[in-house]
């Protein structure tokens, strides 16, 4: 598990251009969501960095493991997150209706990516 972790440090160093430091606290702070969601925008702001460089190390966190993709639905009417996440896009229902507005919502639209931090991560 170390030497996984010393070569996911390493391509996230070598791909994001960031120094070993800035990698290392967000792999810390990345740990304190185990068994629970994390969304990108979360790390763009505590880290103040872009959001090419925050999926760059979300997706690389993904293929090793630490993390899965998941979706949240949201309506852009009433601007308010739907109670279900999804593993998914297939898992998806077609028809979906805000359960606060009533107004119908486009999944390809309103489906918002979450990562699921796994209980392994660290």
């Amino acid at each position: 598990m170390l030497d996984q972790l010393l070569m996911l440090q390493n391509k996230l160093i070598q791909d994001s251009g960031f120094e070993e430091k800035l990698i290392n606290e967000i792999l810390e702070f990345i740990k304190s969501f185990k068994g629970t969601l994390l969304y990108p925008r979360v790390i763009k702001r505590k880290f103040r960095i872009d959001m090419k460089n925050t999926y760059i190390i979300l997706n690389e966190l993904v293929k090793n493991d630490l993390l899965t993709i998941a979706y949240e639905i949201y309506c852009s009417e009433c601007d308010k997150f739907q109670n279900d996440i999804y593993d998914s896009l297939n898992e998806i229902p077609k028809n979906i209706c805000c359960e606060y507005c009533g107004k119908d919502i486009d999944i390809m639209k309103d489906a918002i990516v979450v990562f699921k931090v796994k209980n392994n991560a660290g």
